[in-house]
């Protein structure tokens, strides 16, 4: 069987160098030689099946800068690469200067797709420009000045920002013509970028349709034509790939994974990720406002039979939002591990018994019912759903699944729900306030209908934004780590695997620790 396995995160010094080191059997494109200039012959079309599609392209608004960064049309000034280190991109150097200030360097002859230059200015108008659009952004480059002058962009920070180029990765701040962005309709189905590839078509119902770019300042890509197509069924995309629709696909379902594997046509490459899958439990929700009930909740889940069995191991246990690489967990926190009988005994503090016999915990005549949200995008969490309603039901806990295609998210905003899944990378390198600024402070944008609250995370989190010396950084996290547990307002399900499966003359099609990235220059069918 022709299998390639991708592997780990190895933790390698990372006390001292603050590095995340990723094990992989792959072939890989080096971040720094992806722009070498090369004239690459065009080879045959990549067809690429996938479960999502945006709403639109345009990199500022939302996540939709996901795919227009996968997809090579669009690039940030760097990108992190498989072992989690930043890398130069569209910048082809950078350096911090001090505390507050950082500067880079602009690749030479970079155009738009449009034909137009992108200098230091462009560069420096399309980060406004995402600030301006983008929530996330805006919190991320709030009070920072950005200048260009000819290929040089300087940042200056008001406060020291010793994780700006980490930020900086994120596809909300991939470089577009911000002038051509004005033009709002137009640019959601065909932004202009500086990537190899530029958008010939866009449906988010159906495909994503894009050409190589001529003038790209790298070279021509190997590709001539790439396509994405939605095909949001995990066993449809497998049939797919099978019967040659597709050459490629990626985030097939554990059960379908577990079949593709075993077809010596086909080549599976896994490695390990830091997407966490969790559910939120709404403290207030009249059974889960006691802290009891959710700690029962907790000791009621058998983490390592999910990623064993239900998962097929091709995830990994999450203790908290933390992956254990990081170093960020504290070793004494209570990670609640599987406790049926400790479950039943703090259900039973809280007041609850089933007093008629009905398999049903109650109190004061009413049983205990939770409607647990989910949603299909990502295929582990209908399965992780079915499951975890089958653990509650094992301590008495009754409850309905609610299912939707995407993530809820006004449902979620407006606190409509009692647990509710959800799943988001918890870090791109070794920067521990990430996963706090974007799921556990006030202003968070996971932190929906702030369901959780806690003055010292709040506090932590913005000290961490600035704190350059790493012991503290550790320290620092690790507290807020334990008090997230303490409060036990979430339930960490796990860390999942990323997996892409392909022809085997299918090269440089890049599975990585995070979801950043896919085409570049050098992926082609030899």
């Amino acid at each position: 069987m022709k299998l390639k396995k991708i592997g780990c995160f190895i933790l390698t010094a990372m006390l001292s160098i603050g590095v995340l080191t990723a094990c992989s059997s792959s072939t890989k494109t080096d971040a720094k030689n992806e722009g070498t200039k090369t004239e690459n012959s065009i080879s045959k079309d990549v067809h690429v099946g996938i479960n999502f599609l945006d709403a639109g392209l345009d990199p500022a608004i939302e996540y939709q800068g996901w795919q227009t960064v996968r997809s090579g049309v669009a690039e940030t000034l760097v990108k992190v690469d498989s072992n989690l280190k930043v890398q130069p991109f569209l910048a082809k150097e950078y350096k911090q200067v001090n505390d507050t200030t950082w500067e880079f360097v602009i690749n030479d002859n970079v155009k738009f797709h449009n034909g137009k230059p992108c200098t230091a200015v462009e560069v420096a108008n399309s980060l406004q420009r995402s600030i301006q659009l983008n929530d996330r952004a805006k919190e991320a480059l709030k009070d920072v000045k950005i200048e260009g002058k000819d290929n040089i962009l300087t940042i200056t920070t008001s406060k020291a920002y010793p994780y700006l180029d980490q930020v900086l990765s994120d596809p909300m701040f991939a470089i577009v013509d911000s002038e051509a962005g004005k033009d709002e309709e137009s640019f959601k189905t065909k932004p202009i970028c500086t990537g190899m590839f530029m958008v010939e078509s866009f449906n988010p119902e159906k495909e994503a349709v894009m050409k190589s770019f001529d003038d790209y300042y790298g070279g021509k890509s190997k590709t001539q034509n790439l396509k994405y197509t939605l095909i949001s069924d995990s066993n449809t995309r497998m049939l797919s790939l099978q019967s040659g629709e597709i050459n490629v696909t990626v985030g097939l379902a554990d059960q379908d994974l577990s079949v593709i594997e075993k077809d010596e046509k086909f080549v599976t490459e896994k490695v390990d990720s830091a997407r966490l899958m969790y559910a939120l439990l709404n403290p207030k929700n009249e059974f889960l406002q006691d802290k009891k009930v959710r700690q029962a909740l907790n000791y009621a889940i058998d983490k390592q039979t999910m990623v064993s069995s239900v998962l097929a191991s091709n995830a990994s246990v999450a203790d908290t939002m933390y992956p254990s690489v990081l170093g960020y967990n504290d070793e004494n926190a209570d990670v609640y591990k599987y406790d049926i009988e400790k479950a039943k005994k703090l259900l039973e503090e809280a007041g609850y018994k089933d007093t008629d016999g009905d398999g049903i915990v109650d109190k004061d005549g009413k049983n205990m019912k939770l409607r647990i949200a989910y949603y299909s995008q990502r295929a582990q969490l209908p399965i992780i759903a079915q499951y975890v309603q089958g653990e509650f039901k094992k301590i008495g806990v009754d409850s309905e699944l609610i299912a939707s295609e995407k993530l809820a998210k006004e449902q979620y905003k407006a606190g409509d729900f009692d647990v509710a899944f959800d799943s988001w990378i918890s870090a791109y390198g070794p920067n521990p306030a990430f996963a706090l600024n974007n799921g556990f402070t006030a202003n968070a944008p996971d932190n929906f209908s702030g369901y959780y609250k806690n003055d010292r995370v709040e506090e932590i989190a913005k000290i961490l934004d600035s704190e350059k010396d790493k012991e503290k950084q550790t320290s620092l996290a690790k507290e807020a780590s334990r008090l997230i547990l303490e409060d036990a307002n979430n339930i960490f399900f796990v860390f999942t695997k990323n997996a892409v499966t392909r022809i085997p003359n299918l090269k440089n099609f890049e599975v990585s620790p995070i979801d950043y990235y896919q085409i570049n220059a050098n992926t082609v069918i030899e």
